[in-house]
């Protein structure tokens, strides 16, 4: 199972979400949302000509509308310039970055750092900040004479068996690297946390979407393929 390793903030979890706008940016904000199971009411647009129609199953709206919404917040993509944000004033706003926390969850599990390069120091110094620890280190093959990192045991893949009441963290920061290590994961059956943003990313999960979306607009039924 896959996880967000980052959630959105308690303070914000109660509240009424819409997104800023419809582009690509916020397109893409919506399915890291979504991934999250999170909820949101809409999308809020200054662009008259998309107000009152759907996008996602979801109604675009006007900002007078979440004006009468008291518990409304809305998010925003981390691209959005400050000078686009006409007419909010009154509107409790936060950008997408800034409204995130470290999952919870962790603070539950034993925690195995997939990785040993530079996504693994910056994790672990996020971790730190959380009152979190690390309890080992995996790879996908160890090195020769590689057993210990930042004092913690290394083990490989294939061990993994023996360890899943833990939680995987994947820090590999290249795109094709997760990719196979997400691959070598398959059978894993514990708990994976990843960010987000590195699943959405590419063109290919936008057109997916897109393709949804017109699958509602046209009332067709949407069957979800995979090999695993």
């Amino acid at each position: 199972m896959i996880r967000p390793l980052y959630t959105i903030k308690e303070i914000y979890r109660n509240k009424n979400i819409y997104i800023w706008n419809i582009n690509r940016n916020s397109i893409d904000l919506f399915i890291d949302i979504a991934f999250k199971k999170i909820n949101i009411q809409g999308f809020v647009t200054i662009q008259q000509e998309y107000v009152g129609q759907t996008y996602m199953n979801r109604p675009v709206v006007d900002i007078e509308q979440v004006k009468q919404d008291k518990d409304s917040i809305i998010f925003l993509a981390d691209e959005v310039p400050l000078e686009n944000l006409k007419g909010i004033e009154g509107i409790e706003a936060v950008y997408w970055s800034e409204s995130q926390e470290i999952n919870k969850e962790l603070h539950q599990k034993k925690i195995i750092i997939y990785g040993t390069g530079e996504g693994a120091k910056a994790l672990i110094e996020s971790l730190t900040e959380e009152n979190l620890e690390e309890a080992l280190y995996c790879v996908t093959k160890k090195g020769e004479g590689s057993s210990l990192y930042n004092d913690k045991k290394i083990i490989e893949v294939g061990e993994l068996k023996e360890y899943v009441d833990y939680a995987i963290i994947i820090s590999t920061l290249k795109a094709r690297y997760r990719k196979e290590i997400l691959a070598e994961l398959l059978d894993f059956e514990g708990v994976i946390y990843l960010k987000t943003q590195w699943i959405i990313e590419g063109s290919d999960v936008l057109n997916f979407i897109q393709n949804i979306d017109l699958a509602l607009q046209r009332d067709r039924k949407i069957y979800l393929y995979s090999y695993k």
